[in-house]
């Protein structure tokens, strides 16, 4: 991918199990909207490197939504990822 990342899909239990508890944490209520926003990047990521960039590029999405409610890390990475695709 442009930019220096080179995402190499592949798929695996653990990787469909991260996504798994990623989905769940997500629907969560009462979790700091911060930590809400990080669990939404790493949900993204998982998409990605399991091939499914339209989910992955919905997720990059929510996380880089709004700068006050993520760390700023998090979003200054949503919002590169969010460029390359």
């Amino acid at each position: 991918m442009p930019g220096g990342f080179k995402i190499e899909n592949f798929n695996d239990e653990r990787i469909n199990a991260a996504a798994e508890i990623f989905d769940y944490l997500g629907t969560e209520k009462g979790i700091d909207p911060k930590l809400k926003n990080f669990i939404y990047e790493l949900s993204a990521y998982v998409r990605l490197i399991q091939g499914n960039q339209p989910q992955a590029k919905e997720y990059y999405a929510i996380a880089a939504a709004s700068s006050t409610d993520a760390w700023p890390i998090s979003f200054n990475r949503a919002k590169k990822m969010l460029a390359i695709f």
